[in-house]
């Protein structure tokens, strides 16, 4: 049994010393030994340390692939849910108990404010503690005029600040007429009465009617 170590040629295969360069029988160079990977550097061989640290990075992509993927759903979930809601209308009540569609609106509905009602104003009792006809300054109970005559009577009333509405009024009118400002007109003869009225109060005077005195 030799104890110098062989080879085979790789052309004429051949063994012969591996201590030699070449092929003694063809002369082909000696193909020298290359380094093959150990089984830890083999990540296809199961059991070994590559083969466990590809599994984990593996294991990584499949889990951050994932949580990507989730992403992704959510996101378009809230964009198409968001796309529907601006097309969604809303529907309002109407007065007659059936339903109507409404305009989507963010304006709010402002209270219309009610008008507090205006306190009736209290009137004033008004007192008259004196009234009388005048024409020409002169207070009269009794006067005469010629027919034709167009006078002007005014009643004055006491206190002289008190603010009341006078109502005048003739007897008969077609002896006397008078107006609502107190003009008279002696129409014929006769005697007649012109009353003056203000704030339930009243004040008279005779007007007698003549052709000549």
């Amino acid at each position: 049994m030799s104890v110098i170590p062989t080879t085979t040629c790789r052309r004429c295969h051949r063994p012969y010393s591996s201590l030699k360069s070449r092929c003694p029988y063809c002369g082909t160079r000696k193909e020298k030994n290359v380094r093959r990977a150990t089984p830890e550097a083999d990540s296809s061989v199961r059991g070994t340390g590559a083969a466990h640290r590809a599994a984990e990075n593996v294991n990584w992509q499949m889990t951050i692939g994932g949580v990507l993927l989730v992403l992704i759903i959510l996101v378009t979930i809230v964009m198409v849910s968001s796309t529907v809601k601006q097309y969604v209308p809303t529907v309002d009540s109407a007065d007659d108990g059936g339903e109507t569609v409404g305009e989507v609106t963010d304006a709010a509905i402002t209270p219309v404010p009610t008008a507090s009602p205006e306190p009736t104003p209290t009137a004033t009792p008004v007192t008259i503690t004196s009234m009388a006809i005048y024409y020409n300054n002169t207070a009269y109970t009794d006067v005469a005029f010629l027919v034709g005559s167009v006078v002007q009577f005014t009643c004055v009333i006491y206190p002289a600040n008190v603010d009341v509405e006078v109502t005048w009024s003739s007897s008969d009118e077609s002896v006397v007429s008078i107006d609502e400002n107190g003009l008279a007109t002696i129409n014929s003869t006769g005697d007649i009465t012109i009353t003056a009225e203000a704030a339930g109060q009243t004040t008279e005077c005779i007007v007698r009617g003549r052709t000549s005195w």
